[in-house]
């Protein structure tokens, strides 16, 4: 897992983040690996860690599970966020996290046989996107195809996509359409009024930590 931006315990990512030190080593980390970054992107990643940070403390995950940043998934773009742990199963646990800070106004539905998107407002304009479910989904498929440690039969891969600024319980909440529910048991959507479901369920998956067991 050497291709990500930045890689950490949860425990050294927290105090990164509260020391002001963790955006030097992300963009440090992307330089060393060559992944390339906006102006637009850069100001999304400390957007995003401030989330993952009130997530996995709400969590209460190990202190030893191992958290990375923008993994550079094989052919097909990056992963915003992994954790890596053992489960309660004993099992090697890889949680993948698609990220996004739409809101409820700024989505629609749009109605393409077979194909999950929808119209979201990205930077000054509608663009026609992937549903976060099925960008979750494309990733994991995609590890699954050409990274083959994840297919061996003590390992845990799995998808979810978070809305941190999308509230389920507020309308409009097109995200959560019925048209987006097969997609969605593949691969959970979680909004910002669901963080604790969220949490729960990652302590569910991580809580067995000593996840450089599984990261490396």
């Amino acid at each position: 897992m050497s291709k990500v931006a930045y890689s950490a315990s949860k425990e050294q990512f927290i105090q990164d983040w509260r020391t002001n030190q963790f955006m030097n080593k992300m963009l440090q980390g992307a330089m060393n690996n060559r992944i390339g970054y906006s102006p637009s992107e850069k100001r999304s990643w400390e957007a995003n860690a401030a989330k993952i940070v009130n997530l996995l403390e709400i969590s209460e995950i190990p202190n030893d599970v191992q958290v990375a940043f923008e993994y550079k998934n094989p052919f097909a773009g990056r992963v915003d966020c992994m954790l890596f742990a053992l489960g309660s199963d004993k099992k090697k646990h890889i949680v993948h996290i698609e990220l996004k800070q739409w809101s409820n106004d700024s989505v629609s539905q749009v109605y393409d046989t077979g194909i999950f998107k929808v119209e979201a407002l990205i930077g000054r304009e509608y663009q026609i996107v992937s549903h976060p479910s099925q960008q979750a989904l494309g990733y994991q498929q995609n590890i699954e195809n050409y990274i083959e440690l994840v297919n061996e039969p003590e390992v845990r891969l799995g998808g979810y996509a978070y809305c941190y600024n999308y509230y389920y319980n507020s309308l409009p909440n097109d995200l959560f359409a019925l048209q987006y529910e097969a997609v969605m048991k593949k691969c959970p959507l979680h909004g910002a009024d669901q963080v604790n479901d969220f949490a729960h369920r990652l302590h569910d998956l991580l809580s067995g930590g000593e996840g450089m067991k599984v990261f490396t």
